[in-house]
């Protein structure tokens, strides 16, 4: 019983992610390079709230306090 609650809870993960070609460019990362204070994430996710509005969501995310690039401190 255990594993058929386990499997139609993890059966919506799989039929709604899905491949999708994505072409990342040196203009998408200059937005990153900018920000002296970021430093990365392990994770990352984007939706898309219309009107040319993208939002996006990082995991486990890398900050520099100082901007100095020679440290940084782990959120989440």
């Amino acid at each position: 019983m255990q594993k058929i609650l386990l499997i139609l809870c993890l059966l919506p993960s799989f039929l709604t992610a899905q491949k999708k070609n994505i072409n990342v460019t040196e203009i998408d990362n200059s937005i990153f390079k900018k920000d002296k204070y970021w430093r990365g994430a392990d994770g990352a996710a984007t939706i898309e709230l219309g009107q040319g509005k993208i939002l996006w969501l990082f995991s486990d995310t890398f900050i520099d306090q100082d901007g100095t690039g020679k440290g940084w401190i782990q959120i989440g």
